[in-house]
């Protein structure tokens, strides 16, 4: 399960972050974790692939081009080690 997210979901934020970090509740196998992020028209956002953060096998972390203004909703799908299938989303908003 995730345990939380920077940016956290529903963050209203006045500077874009530079990467995205999805923290778990348990280890992750991150060759099989995947990571969307969509803008406000439903386009995809391009990023680099996760990689796990690095001191904690339960996080992952995924670099973002630069961010306008708008809203922006992350899709993530991750496997942990035990095998247990975890999907969800979160959103913030880049506000002027």
């Amino acid at each position: 399960m995730l345990l939380r997210s920077d940016p956290p979901d529903g963050a209203q934020i006045k500077t874009p972050p530079a990467r995205l970090v999805l923290q778990f509740t348990e280890p992750l196998e991150p060759r099989f974790s995947r990571v969307e992020v969509t803008g406000g028209a439903g386009n995809l956002i391009a990023l680099t692939p996760p990689r796990p953060q690095s001191n904690d096998a339960s996080g992952l972390v995924a670099a973002l081009p630069p961010l306008g203004v708008g809203q922006y909703q992350v899709r993530w799908t991750v496997i942990s080690i035990d095998l247990h299938r975890t999907t969800g989303t979160v959103g913030f908003t880049v506000t002027p």
